[in-house]
């Protein structure tokens, strides 16, 4: 048996080769002790689902693991027009059908040329009594994916394939689930990546500073930190991350092939190793910074070129033709100049010779993945991570790095939000159900709404977010893929209402892709925060989300007025702080109407510059644009200040005193008079100094100056302010006397957490009346007395409020209790956080059960048939939700054959023990029924899953019925809207089930109230609620809480028959 070091060597020759069916048969042997492989693969071609890419499939084999579950071996082969980068979704749906009911996990390799992807998909059913096929999911699927072939990277794939056969796991017949998991773990080579890239990055800041990744001494500092960087350590690690951030970036280009592209190949012919060749080219490596990667940077990717050719000396190089060679002109900032003495630096080479070793050891992908899509490579998503975490002192200033579960989770209940909101915007009446746009926005499903698409393509259209915190850029970047999913969908179904909206071209999806993207970005997402690094890498993953769809490079988008430096609490000018008062209303009107009049003029013509700037091109045009937008910035802001002191005049001007009886209060308020007007006047010196210094810039924020089209109300309509604000903000205390500095004019001066002031400054001036509003923070704030205010301010400021509590682990290594606050902006609707605050003990304790609803039933909606075919007088019987009482069903329903014919499912869920919950209404109305009847859509049955059959359905019933749960359910998901409150089945599942087995007595008790039929029995229903309440385990206290008084006395409860 070869050593793991050769097997390794073994595997990856083979793995970044064009696929070969005889050597994936070694492997499968080799490594996953794959026994039953067909000679003869058996052809499943015509089990494709919906088979748009004209693919072939065939059956390579099965193995069963040691923990019983059987696992798929399939082969897809997809014509080369199908871009199987990019239709990872689809392609994955091509053996949906044979992998989701044959077996309980899968191996698929899709081949394309000599490109091939590795996929494992997790799907566990179980095998329907009935029928004996499996049909029955009892877990979400879960899909994994390593990128193969010739140009790809296996180090990681052959790494994990050769320690499988290792493990103790490995019996034999197979591997388990847990073990397949493992080896396709991105966690894993995440945090391998990673700590690998901190030491490089540590190995460059010491040769600058001294000191190592971890800020250690570790030797002197080189003659570099004085000369280049003042001697300031932090400017010499702000450079080698921008440096490293580079060379990352354009690994992600040689991926896409666009690097080193000779003049007689198209685009995407580069060379996929061009960095580390031209390293290794270089003659003289100890200046490869200085020499090679500077002209790389600002004289060529950062400059319009004739036929995009190399700006480069080739005596540089042992090889000929670098000067010859392709490099895409990429704008967008990333690559603009540093100064002149940067420029200069140098590092020995060995540095550079183990940084290219080891990215070349990586695979890199330009694709983000979804939550639950995993691609085992480098993505942008994955840079984001990275970078956040080198952020100086990241943690210290309170700063993490959210999941991309917790993301996606924000993200799409923003959406939900969102297009709720404008597709019903008269409260009073619901136009849309809230169910079919949780449908579309996370299923993707688009009946029951697709003619709303017009109103939904102009809301995505018209939509203004902003990341007040933004970081790397997790939301913004997660709300643009968001947005982006949905329209592809509402293209698919609705192509010339998409294209007309959106003013796409008339061509495939793959035409308008990235054009999709790039009115997104330019229209819809904005972000700030104060440190430059953070912009930059956030502004570096919109580029990388834009050349992802791009076959041919496009220069990249200007994001400087997209996403900003800046102070997103306080505007700060030259030092000092100046609040600007946007909002001046004089006793003298007629005397600045014309200042008020040029502001909105030059407010106009700053939008438009600002617009103009994101897709200018060459720096002359950029500069010219720059100066402008400077000098425009200025204007606005002395004309201002110009109002604020004759408003400031107007309102504190000292009244005259005869001399000689000036009081000391007299006095104190004619210096302060002065003091500021004197201030007023230096600042608006100041910037006319600023304005005549062409090589000055404006460094000052300011949310209506520096967004106006989105802030101002005379250029955005009248609700002016975004449509969601979302963001995870710092978790930093402030000191007393910041507070006292700065934060005094604030409702939650007395908060010492940073993010209680993102809180106000969000819901006061930034979010327009019924946007959405959703924040991640510690959950610190309640229940303390001093963050009163603040819950002050969420309830008087936001209404359909929902509060998660997320837990301690959130962020990783950081034990910190979270939660996310969802809302409407909007006036108070009689919410208070006590509603949320009293009982989230008591709801993690009733929580803490061994099942839930989605672990004991299977669930399914009704026939999808809605009143107005339930109305006859006979025929079909049908139950519909209006015939369903509490615990009992009050009259019967028909409709016809015809109609049931149309609409009819498997008979599975409409006969046997079943409990069918009802979708209309606040409380949960459920019912147990054993013979065969139709019902339609207004009610879900719960079906007990086969493994589940020693629970007794009787008493979950009873247990579903119950205060305790219906306590539960009302305080964990309130009803999103009085209008028309239902019952989600996405909250029905996930309520918690004691092990009812194991109670006799409620198994009595429910049968008596099932006999009984109904709600009639007071006595009997006390009783199963009492037995309930000992079930769960709560105490005396807890059961008042639920009751609302105290029905019994506390010697009563506890002196209850015991249940048993």
């Amino acid at each position: 048996m070869p050593s793991i070091n050769e097997l390794q060597n073994e595997l990856r020759a083979i793995l970044e080769r064009k696929y070969d069916r005889k050597e994936w048969f070694k492997v499968l042997r080799k490594c996953f002790n794959v026994t039953t492989l067909h000679h003869k693969p058996v052809d499943i071609t015509d089990r494709i689902k919906s088979n748009q890419y004209k693919a072939t499939a065939k059956e390579l084999g099965n193995f069963t693991t040691p923990d019983g579950y059987l696992v798929g071996i399939y082969e897809v082969e997809v014509p080369e027009k199908a871009l199987i980068h990019r239709n990872r979704k689809g392609l994955r749906d091509l053996l949906s059908q044979v992998y989701s009911t044959d077996v309980d996990a899968a191996l698929l390799v899709f081949i394309q040329g000599s490109k091939w992807r590795f996929t494992y998909v997790s799907e566990i059913t179980v095998r329907n009594p009935v029928t004996r096929k499996r049909e029955k999911k009892i877990t979400d699927p879960k899909r994994f994916t390593y990128l193969l072939g010739e140009g790809e990277r296996a180090k990681t794939a052959s790494e994990r394939f050769a320690v499988i056969r290792d493990k103790e796991s490995v019996a034999g017949t197979g591997v388990t689930l847990n073990t397949l998991e493992e080896a396709f773990s991105v966690e894993k080579m995440s945090k391998a990546f990673f700590h690998q890239y901190r030491r490089h990055y540590g190995v460059f800041t010491a040769y600058l500073t001294g000191e190592d990744e971890n800020g250690k001494k570790v030797g002197k500092a080189s003659p570099y930190l004085e000369s280049t960087f003042n001697g300031i350590a932090k400017e010499a690690r702000d450079f080698v991350k921008k440096m490293m951030g580079r060379i990352v970036f354009l690994y992600f280009l040689e991926k896409k092939g666009w690097l080193g592209v000779p003049h007689d190949k198209k685009w995407g012919e580069g060379d996929e190793h061009f960095l580390s060749n031209l390293f290794k080219h270089c003659r003289n490596k100890s200046r490869f910074y200085s020499q090679v990667l500077v002209p790389l940077f600002f004289k060529t990717l950062n400059v319009e070129r004739k036929e995009d050719i190399f700006i480069i000396d080739e005596k540089l190089f042992t090889e000929p033709g670098y000067g010859k060679l392709r490099i895409p002109y990429l704008n967008g900032g990333l690559f603009e100049e540093d100064e002149e003495k940067k420029q200069q630096l140098d590092f020995p080479e060995e540095y550079f010779e183990k940084l290219f070793t080891f990215f070349d050891q990586y695979n890199f992908t330009v694709y983000e993945d979804s939550p639950d899509e995993h691609t085992v490579a480098v993505d942008p998503e994955m840079l984001g991570h990275i970078f956040e975490n080198l952020l100086e002192d990241n943690k210290q200033n309170g700063t993490f790095y959210t999941p991309k579960e917790v993301v996606h989770y924000m993200c799409c209940q923003s959406l939900i939000k969102y297009l709720y909101g404008r597709l019903n915007p008269d409260e009073k009446k619901e136009y849309v159900e809230r169910d079919k746009i949780e449908r579309f926005v996370l299923n993707h499903e688009t009946a029951g709404i697709i003619q709303y698409d017009e109103q939904i393509l102009q809301a995505l259209k018209e939509v203004k977010i902003c990341d007040p915190a933004i970081g790397s850029g997790a939301f913004p970047m997660g709300l643009l893929m968001e947005i982006f999913h949905l329209v592809e969908i509402l293209y698919e179904d609705s192509q010339d209402v998409t294209i007309r909206v959106l003013k796409l071209k008339d061509k495939p999806w793959e035409e308008n892709r990235a054009a999709v993207k790039l009115n997104i970005i330019q229209n819809c997402i904005y972000g700030v925060d104060l440190e430059r690094g953070a912009v930059d890498i956030a502004r570096l993953r919109f580029g990388l989300s834009l050349v992802v769809d791009e076959e041919k490079p496009t220069p990249l988008p200007n994001l400087d007025y997209k996403i900003v430096v800046g102070d997103s609490l306080l505007s700060r000018f030259e030092g000092e702080v100046i609040n600007i008062d946007w909002d001046i209303k004089t006793k003298n009107a007629s005397a600045v109407k014309h200042i008020i009049a040029d502001q909105q003029v030059k407010f106009k013509q700053l939008e438009k510059l600002q617009h103009s700037y994101f897709a200018a091109l060459g720096e002359k045009d950029k500069e010219r644009l720059q100066k402008e937008i400077k000098d425009l910035k200025i204007d606005i802001l002395i004309n201002q200040l110009e109002l604020s002191k004759i408003q400031f005049a107007e309102n504190h001007k000292p009244q005259p005193v005869l001399e000689g009886f000036k009081s000391e209060k007299d006095e104190q308020e004619e210096q302060a008079y002065k003091s500021k007007l004197v201030s007023l006047n230096k600042a608006i010196n100041t910037l006319k100094q600023l304005k005549a210094n062409k090589n000055s810039d404006l460094d000052f924020f300011d949310w209506k100056l520096n967004f106006p089209e989105v802030l101002n109300k005379s250029l955005s309509k009248e609700n002016s302010g975004f449509d969601i604000i979302i963001g995870n903000p710092p978790y930093v205390e402030v000191s007393a006397a910041y507070r006292n500095m700065y934060f005094q004019s604030y409702a939650v001066k007395n908060c010492k957490e940073l993010y209680a002031y993102f809180y106000e400054k969000c819901l006061n001036e930034l979010i327009r009346k019924k946007g959405i509003f959703c924040f991640i923070t510690a959950s610190l704030f309640v229940k303390g007395v001093k963050f009163a205010p603040l819950r002050t301010l969420l309830e008087t400021k936001l209404e359909n409020v929902q509060v998660r509590m997320e837990g301690d682990n959130v962020f990783e290594d950081v034990q910190m209790p979270t939660c996310t606050v969802i809302g409407t902006r909007g006036d108070a609707n009689g919410w208070k956080f006590e509603d949320f605050i009293e009982n989230f003990s008591l709801l993690r304790k009733i929580s803490n059960q061994p099942e839930t609803i989605s672990s004991l039933f299977d669930v399914n909606r009704g026939l999808e048939i809605g009143r107005d075919k339930t109305s006859y007088e006979k025929g079909v019987k049908i139950i519909t939700g209006s015939d369903v009482k509490i615990l009992s069903v009050k009259s019967i329903s028909y409709t016809t054959k015809d109609i049931v014919k149309e609409y009819a499912k498997d008979k599975y869920y409409f006969s046997g023990p079943r409990i069918l919950i009802r979708e209309t209404g606040s409380t949960l109305t459920a019912v147990y029924l054993e013979d065969f009847i139709w019902h339609n859509r207004s009610l879900y049955a719960l079906k007990m899953k086969q493994e589940k059959k020693q629970y007794d359905i009787k008493a979950v019933l009873a247990i579903i019925s119950s205060k305790l749960i219906q306590f539960f359910y009302q305080t964990k998901f309130k009803s999103e809207t009085n209008i028309f409150p239902k019952i989600r089945i996405v909250h029905v599942k996930q309520i918690p089930i004691f092990d009812s087995a194991k109670v006799a007595k409620l198994s009595k008790l429910s049968a008596q109230l099932v006999a009984a039929g109904g709600n009639e029995n007071v006595a009997l229903r006390k009783e199963i609620d009492l037995a309930v309440y000992k079930l769960y385990n709560l105490t005396w206290e807890e059961a008042c809480i639920v009751e609302g008084n105290d029905s019994w006395t506390s010697q009563e409860y506890y002196e209850k028959y015991e249940v048993k």
